[in-house]
């Protein structure tokens, strides 16, 4: 295959078909096909002085143009003789990748600076290595150079680098090996996202937490400054807990998050009626037209964002400087632009919310995005 850019989507001829659709690194797309195998393809590239010491799961530094099975899990499964049931999801950071089993253990590989392998390690690992310190993992995010995991029990930790207070630990210092993020103890969270310095978390209850570099306005807080552990966002869906004595109708009315994704620097949430919001950095026009003009190009409190779509949100995703959603129906809007995010003058025209269109072919069910490209699932399993 060869490397070169795609204007419109190209349809991906996998050997398998593929059940789920998981966050984009800078460089890298990955996919999973029933809960068996982890595929990792695009390109990857390190920097450090050593670079016999980084990979990407195979086990070389070599550019993967095509899909390819990282097939360590399969040996590592043989050697042990643990059945781990499979890779059940996956997440990618700027240079590394985390991956969770069936059997809820935490894999981590690629290059492990500040410790976002979470194996109390710095130096990077050709091969998936275990984080022997976590159990009964459900899922997995990574930010630039840090990496939550979610446990069974709806508990969040935290490791790697500690800049801008994106670990949660109330300070700003990396961490080697995971630690339990505090300040949500009364929540069950069932979901976490990552952004360059900034964290994100989704409780049972509706709530949106965030933590980490504020600048950017990607907390939602309403300032730009940075916070240390987690908070929870006073957003138009938050204290639900506080309505229980009302009426019915009145609660029935108040928006309830069911999705959290996060971008570089800014962060988006959908609610169960299928109403889209959004704040950060708008620079790039990843938060819509109607927002490029806001103060200093930044939102710093949840604002409603235009979909042209009434069907509902199946799933959302950010790019580096890019947001997408894919709705009910099956199909995908996106808008942002990744050359304006590093710099370039922003083309209004990329701040508008466009469909994606395949001239009908395909029903879409799931969109990941990274720095500058995108994936999407169709309803048939295939990729594009």
């Amino acid at each position: 295959m060869a490397s070169s850019k795609a204007l419109f989507p190209i349809e991906f001829k996998l050997a398998l078909r593929c059940l789920e659709l998981v966050s984009t690194g800078d460089e890298l797309a990955k996919a999973m096909e029933n809960c068996q195998e982890l595929l990792e393809w695009l390109r990857f590239f390190y920097r450090p002085a050593n670079p016999s010491q980084f990979a990407k799961g195979h086990g070389t530094e070599e550019t993967c143009m095509e899909p390819k099975p990282v097939g360590y899990f399969a040996s590592l499964i043989e050697a042990e003789g643990v059945e781990m049931g499979g890779v059940v999801d996956v997440a990618c950071g700027r240079e590394h990748t985390m991956a969770v089993t069936l059997s809820g253990d935490l894999f981590g590989f690629g290059w492990g600076e500040a410790g976002r392998l979470g194996t109390g390690e710095t130096g990077s690992s050709l091969f998936p290595s275990r984080v022997t310190t976590l159990k009964e993992v459900t899922g997995v995010a990574c930010g630039r150079e840090h990496t939550l995991a979610l446990t069974k029990t709806g508990q969040v930790f935290a490791f790697g680098a500690g800049f801008g207070g994106r670990l949660g630990n109330d300070a700003e210092v990396d961490e080697e090996l995971p630690f339990a993020v505090g300040g949500m103890e009364d929540r069950i969270i069932i979901a976490i996202d990552a952004g360059e310095c900034h964290s994100c978390a989704l409780s049972d209850k509706g709530d949106v937490f965030t933590w980490g570099f504020g600048s950017s306005g990607a907390l939602g807080h309403g300032t730009r400054e940075n916070c240390l552990k987690p908070k929870r966002i006073d957003g138009p869906w938050a204290n639900i807990d506080d309505l229980r004595q009302t009426v019915k109708k009145q609660l029935a009315e108040v928006p309830f998050v069911t999705s959290i994704a996060c971008g570089s620097y800014h962060t988006l949430v959908s609610t169960d009626g299928g109403t889209l919001y959004g704040w950060g950095d708008a620079a790039a026009g990843q938060l819509g037209v109607e927002l490029v003009s806001a103060p200093d190009m930044v939102v710093l409190s949840p604002t409603k964002l235009r979909i042209p779509s009434s069907s509902g949100l199946r799933s959302i995703t950010c790019g580096t400087f890019t947001s997408a959603v894919c709705t009910q129906q099956g199909q995908i809007f996106l808008w942002g632009s990744p050359a304006a995010g590093n710099g370039a003058p922003l083309d209004i025209e990329d701040a508008r919310v466009k469909r994606i269109g395949m001239l009908g072919e395909f029903e879409f069910s799931q969109i990941a995005c990274g720095a500058y490209h995108a994936v999407a699932l169709t309803k048939k399993l295939e990729y594009c």
